[in-house]
Protein backbone atom coordinates (compact mmCIF):
# COMPACT_ATOMS: atom_id res chain seq x y z
CA UNK A 1 0.00 0.00 0.00
CA UNK A 2 1.51 3.10 -0.85
CA UNK A 3 1.66 6.41 1.25
CA UNK A 4 -1.16 8.39 -0.13
CA UNK A 5 -3.85 5.23 0.71
CA UNK A 6 -1.95 5.18 4.49
CA UNK A 7 -2.44 8.64 4.90
CA UNK A 8 -6.46 8.69 3.40
CA UNK A 9 -6.98 5.26 5.60
CA UNK A 10 -5.98 6.58 8.44
CA UNK A 11 -7.80 10.29 8.02
CA UNK A 12 -10.87 8.26 7.08
CA UNK A 13 -10.37 6.29 10.48
CA UNK A 14 -9.80 9.68 13.05
CA UNK A 15 -12.27 11.40 10.82
CA UNK A 16 -14.94 8.60 11.58
CA UNK A 17 -13.83 8.92 15.48
CA UNK A 18 -14.14 12.74 15.55
CA UNK A 19 -17.70 12.13 13.84
CA UNK A 20 -18.89 9.73 15.88
CA UNK A 21 -17.64 11.63 18.91
CA UNK A 22 -19.18 15.38 17.65
CA UNK A 23 -22.30 13.31 16.82
CA UNK A 24 -24.85 14.75 19.72
CA UNK A 25 -22.13 16.14 21.66
CA UNK A 26 -24.19 19.30 22.94
CA UNK A 27 -27.96 17.09 23.48
CA UNK A 28 -27.22 16.82 27.03
CA UNK A 29 -26.31 19.60 29.76
CA UNK A 30 -22.84 19.36 31.60
CA UNK A 31 -22.97 17.28 34.79
CA UNK A 32 -21.45 18.23 37.89
CA UNK A 33 -17.52 17.74 37.00
CA UNK A 34 -18.05 19.14 33.71
CA UNK A 35 -19.43 22.50 35.72
CA UNK A 36 -16.70 22.74 37.80
CA UNK A 37 -14.34 22.21 34.57
CA UNK A 38 -16.70 25.38 33.30
CA UNK A 39 -16.14 27.23 35.81
CA UNK A 40 -12.26 26.51 36.86
CA UNK A 41 -11.51 27.90 32.60
CA UNK A 42 -13.41 31.08 33.81
CA UNK A 43 -11.18 32.00 36.66
CA UNK A 44 -8.29 34.20 36.28
CA UNK A 45 -4.82 32.03 35.94
CA UNK A 46 -3.72 32.80 40.03
CA UNK A 47 -7.18 32.26 41.28
CA UNK A 48 -7.30 29.23 38.88
CA UNK A 49 -3.97 27.95 40.19
CA UNK A 50 -5.24 27.96 43.64
CA UNK A 51 -8.24 26.21 43.10
CA UNK A 52 -6.68 23.37 41.37
CA UNK A 53 -3.78 23.11 44.25
CA UNK A 54 -7.73 22.15 46.41
CA UNK A 55 -8.83 19.66 43.88
CA UNK A 56 -7.73 15.98 43.42
CA UNK A 57 -7.01 15.64 39.58
CA UNK A 58 -3.55 16.76 38.13
CA UNK A 59 -3.81 20.49 36.90
CA UNK A 60 -2.28 20.10 32.67
CA UNK A 61 -5.81 19.47 32.06
CA UNK A 62 -7.39 22.24 33.28
CA UNK A 63 -4.38 24.59 32.03
CA UNK A 64 -4.43 23.14 28.89
CA UNK A 65 -8.37 23.50 28.74
CA UNK A 66 -7.96 27.57 29.78
CA UNK A 67 -5.98 27.87 26.53
CA UNK A 68 -8.33 26.26 24.46
CA UNK A 69 -11.06 28.28 25.63
CA UNK A 70 -9.62 31.30 25.93
CA UNK A 71 -9.19 30.92 21.74
CA UNK A 72 -12.11 28.75 21.12
CA UNK A 73 -14.43 30.65 24.40
CA UNK A 74 -16.25 28.92 27.14
CA UNK A 75 -19.40 27.83 25.51
CA UNK A 76 -20.58 23.50 25.90
CA UNK A 77 -19.38 23.26 22.26
CA UNK A 78 -16.27 24.50 22.80
CA UNK A 79 -15.26 22.39 26.18
CA UNK A 80 -16.43 19.60 24.88
CA UNK A 81 -14.49 20.21 21.81
CA UNK A 82 -11.60 19.79 23.91
CA UNK A 83 -12.04 16.27 24.33
CA UNK A 84 -13.04 15.27 21.02
CA UNK A 85 -9.58 16.89 19.90
CA UNK A 86 -7.86 14.35 22.29
CA UNK A 87 -10.08 11.52 21.68
CA UNK A 88 -9.68 11.89 17.73
CA UNK A 89 -5.75 12.23 18.30
CA UNK A 90 -5.59 9.17 20.56
CA UNK A 91 -7.37 7.14 17.41
CA UNK A 92 -3.73 8.13 15.42
CA UNK A 93 -1.56 7.56 18.91
CA UNK A 94 -3.12 3.92 19.11
CA UNK A 95 -2.06 3.82 15.07
CA UNK A 96 1.34 5.14 15.66
CA UNK A 97 1.80 2.68 18.60
CA UNK A 98 0.71 -0.70 17.28
CA UNK A 99 2.65 0.30 14.31
CA UNK A 100 5.86 0.43 16.65
CA UNK A 101 5.01 -2.84 18.69
CA UNK A 102 4.21 -5.01 15.78
CA UNK A 103 5.37 -3.53 12.70
CA UNK A 104 1.81 -4.67 11.32
CA UNK A 105 -0.16 -2.09 8.98
CA UNK A 106 -3.13 -4.10 9.43
CA UNK A 107 -3.03 -4.41 12.85
CA UNK A 108 -2.66 -0.94 13.37
CA UNK A 109 -5.62 0.02 11.32
CA UNK A 110 -7.80 -2.53 12.47
CA UNK A 111 -6.68 -1.28 16.42
CA UNK A 112 -7.14 2.64 15.28
CA UNK A 113 -10.98 1.71 14.35
CA UNK A 114 -11.62 -0.51 16.94
CA UNK A 115 -10.50 2.43 19.22
CA UNK A 116 -12.51 5.07 17.39
CA UNK A 117 -15.98 2.72 17.48
CA UNK A 118 -15.58 2.00 21.18
CA UNK A 119 -18.45 2.73 23.11
CA UNK A 120 -16.64 4.55 25.95
CA UNK A 121 -14.33 5.93 24.18
CA UNK A 122 -16.84 7.83 21.91
CA UNK A 123 -18.97 8.81 25.59
CA UNK A 124 -15.51 9.77 27.39
CA UNK A 125 -15.02 12.63 24.31
CA UNK A 126 -18.11 13.97 24.69
CA UNK A 127 -17.69 14.87 28.39
CA UNK A 128 -15.25 18.02 29.11
CA UNK A 129 -13.37 16.37 31.65
CA UNK A 130 -9.61 14.66 31.93
CA UNK A 131 -10.14 11.13 30.22
CA UNK A 132 -9.50 11.45 26.73
CA UNK A 133 -6.10 13.86 27.33
CA UNK A 134 -5.27 11.09 29.81
CA UNK A 135 -6.00 8.11 27.03
CA UNK A 136 -3.69 10.34 24.45
CA UNK A 137 -0.84 10.72 26.87
CA UNK A 138 -0.94 6.78 27.99
CA UNK A 139 -0.52 5.84 24.16
CA UNK A 140 2.16 8.77 23.55
CA UNK A 141 3.94 7.57 26.56
CA UNK A 142 3.43 3.76 25.63
CA UNK A 143 4.78 4.81 22.27
CA UNK A 144 7.83 6.72 23.75
CA UNK A 145 8.98 4.10 26.43
CA UNK A 146 9.20 1.70 23.36
CA UNK A 147 11.18 4.13 21.26
CA UNK A 148 13.68 4.21 24.52
CA UNK A 149 14.13 0.60 24.98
Amino acid sequence: MNSKKIILLLLLVVSSAAALQLYNLTAMALWHDEAFSALLVRYDIKEMLYRIGLDVHPPLYYLLLKGWAAFLGNSLFALRLFSVFFGAMTVLAVYVFVMEAFRSRKLAFFSSALLAANSFQIQYAMEARMYTLAAFLTVISGYFLLKAL
